[in-house]
């Protein structure tokens, strides 16, 4: 993100778009919330490997117990 201020306007330029400072506010919650939104999804990926590895292992376990 690059911010450049022309005179009395103020743009942010973020990858192919421009944005006026009222804007702002408002594309810079949705870029966060695509970022959130991306993070959950890594992490509740994450979250059901780490479960399954689990479950093999309590299985393992039982059948060594056996």
């Amino acid at each position: 993100m690059v911010g450049m201020a022309v005179g009395l306007v103020f743009r942010w330029q973020y990858r192919a778009c421009t944005v006026t400072r009222c804007e702002l506010p408002v594309f810079l919650q949705k870029v966060l919330e695509q970022q959130m939104e991306s993070h959950r999804d890594g992490h509740q990926k994450q979250l059901a490997r780490l479960r399954d590895d689990i479950e093999a292992n309590q299985k393992t376990i039982e059948e060594l117990k056996e």
